[in-house]
C-alpha cells in the first residue's frame, strides 16, 4: 500500500512537473531517433555563449528539432529536480527540503513560471560554458588580462632575471656584512698594534731652535716621553711639559713615525728689560713675565727700569709692580722699542715720575716724553727722526717728545 501512493506521488509530480509548458517528458517517453536533453552542452568543455550560439535554436546529434520553447538547461534543471524527488527521502522533512542543482526547493520550481525557468537554465549553461570556455583558453585568457591591465604574462625568461636579481642582492647583502666585519676586525688590529705593543714608542726627542735653554733643561721636562707610546702622548701633553721652562714663549711638536720620534720646534722669549728685586736681577720679556732672575741669560743688551717696585713675583709669570699705571706705561714702552727695532739701544727707562717719562737711546740721546699720554705715538715719532736724514748717527743731546706727533731735538 506504502509502495502504491509512492510511486503514485512520483508520478504525479513527473507530470505537474511537465505541465507548465508541455515540454517536459520523462526519459522513457524520449523517442528513438531525437536529441537526448539529457546531455548538456556544458559537459563538451565549450561554452555556448562563446561559440555564438543560442542552445534554444540548436540542432541535435539527428539532425531532429526540439519543440518549441525547448531549452537544454531548463530541461536539465527539470530531470535534476525529477531525479531528486524519485530518491527516497529519510523523512517527509527531508523530501520537502529537497532542492535542485540550482538550491532551490520543489515548491518553488513549481510556482515559478515556465518562461522564467528556461531563462534561469539559459543562463546557467551560458556561465558553464564561459568557465569551460576559460579553463580551455586560460593561456590566451591570461594574456588578454594582461593586456588589459598592462601587464604582460611572466615567460621563464623573467622568472630567470627575477632569481638572478634576487641572488645578486643577497650576494651584496654578503659582501656588505663582510665589508663591516674586515672593517671592524682591522679598526681592532690597529689599535692594539698603536697602542699596546712596543713598535711605536718614542725612541728619540730632538730639538730646534733653543739658543739660552739648554737641552738639560728641555730633558729634564719631557724625558719621561723617551719609551712612552707616540700616540698615547699627545701634542698638547708634550708642549704643556716643555712650556713650563720661562725661556720659552712657544713649541711646536712635530712626531715622526719611522722611527718613532718627537721634533720640538722652540721659540725662546726675548729679553725685553730688567730690574732689581730683592738684591735680584728680574729680567722680562716685552709681556712682562718674568723669564729669568737667576742671572743665567745676562743683561748684556736690554735697558734697566727704574721706578718700579716689585714686592713679589714669580716665575714664567707676568709681573705686577705697585703700580699699575706705571706697569702699563711700561709695557706700551717695551712692546713699541721691540716693533720698531729700537729696543737693542735702548740704555735705560726711567719711571721714576709717571709724568715725565725718559729714556736714553744708545747713551747719546736723553729723551723725554712727558705723561703716558699718546706714549706709543711718541716713540714711533721719535723712530722715524732717528732714521730721518736731518739726524747724524753721532749726534748728542735731547729729544723733546711731550708734544704728540713733535720731536724738537736739543742738541
Amino acid at each position: 500500500m506504502n509502495n502504491k501512493r509512492k510511486k503514485g506521488s512520483i508520478k504525479r509530480r513527473i507530470e505537474f512537473a511537465g505541465r507548465d509548458d508541455g515540454t517536459s517528458r520523462s526519459r522513457e517517453s524520449i523517442p528513438r531517433g531525437t536529441a537526448d536533453p539529457g546531455k548538456s552542452t556544458a559537459g563538451t568543455g565549450k561554452s555556448a555563449a562563446a561559440a555564438g550560439m543560442n542552445t534554444a535554436g540548436t540542432r541535435s546529434r539527428r539532425g531532429t528539432s526540439p519543440k518549441p520553447g525547448w531549452s537544454r538547461a531548463g530541461d536539465a534543471a527539470r530531470r535534476s529536480a525529477v531525479r531528486r524527488a524519485a530518491e527516497p527521502a529519510s523523512s517527509p522533512a527531508d523530501a520537502r527540503r529537497s532542492r535542485d542543482g540550482a538550491g532551490r526547493s520543489m515548491a518553488e520550481i513549481r510556482r515559478e513560471p515556465a518562461a522564467r525557468r528556461q531563462s534561469a537554465g539559459t543562463r546557467a549553461v551560458s556561465a558553464a560554458g564561459r568557465r569551460s570556455g576559460d579553463a580551455e583558453s586560460r593561456g590566451g585568457a591570461a594574456v588578454g588580462r594582461g593586456n588589459a591591465s598592462g601587464r604582460r604574462p611572466m615567460t621563464e625568461a623573467d622568472m630567470h632575471r627575477r632569481i638572478e636579481q634576487t641572488r645578486q642582492r643577497a650576494r651584496r647583502r654578503t659582501n656588505r656584512i663582510r665589508a663591516v666585519v674586515t672593517l671592524v676586525a682591522a679598526a681592532a688590529a690597529a689599535v692594539i698594534l698603536m697602542f699596546m705593543t712596543p713598535i711605536f714608542d718614542i725612541k728619540q726627542i730632538a730639538l730646534e731652535g733653543n739658543n739660552s735653554v739648554t737641552k738639560e733643561q728641555i730633558e729634564e721636562k719631557v724625558g719621561s716621553l723617551i719609551g712612552a707610546n707616540l700616540f698615547s702622548s699627545t701634542g698638547g701633553r708634550i708642549r704643556e711639559m716643555v712650556m713650563e721652562i720661562p725661556q720659552i714663549e712657544d713649541v711646536k711638536v712635530m712626531k715622526k713615525l719611522f722611527p718613532p720620534s718627537v721634533r720640538l720646534v722652540i721659540t725662546e722669549c726675548t729679553p725685553a728689560a730688567y730690574m732689581l728685586s730683592a738684591n735680584k736681577t728680574v729680567i722680562i720679556d716685552s709681556d712682562m713675565k718674568v723669564i729669568d732672575d737667576s742671572g743665567t741669560l745676562g743683561t748684556d743688551g736690554i735697558p734697566s727700569v727704574s721706578g718700579v717696585s716689585i714686592p713679589s713675583y714669580e716665575l714664567n709669570k707676568t709681573i705686577a709692580s705697585d703700580s699699575a699705571e706705571k706697569d702699563d706705561a711700561l709695557k706700551t714702552m717695551l712692546k713699541a722699542f721691540e716693533a720698531t727695532g729700537l729696543l737693542k739701544d735702548i740704555t735705560y727707562i726711567s719711571l721714576d715720575d709717571i709724568s715725565e717719562i725718559k729714556f736714553n737711546y744708545a747713551n747719546r740721546l736723553e729723551c723725554v716724553c712727558g705723561s703716558a699720554l699718546e706714549l706709543e705715538r711718541k716713540i714711533r715719532m721719535f723712530a722715524e727722526t732717528i732714521n730721518s736724514a736731518s739726524m747724524d748717527a753721532n749726534s748728542m743731546g735731547t729729544m723733546d717728545l711731550s708734544t704728540p706727533g713733535q720731536a724738537v731735538y736739543l742738541p
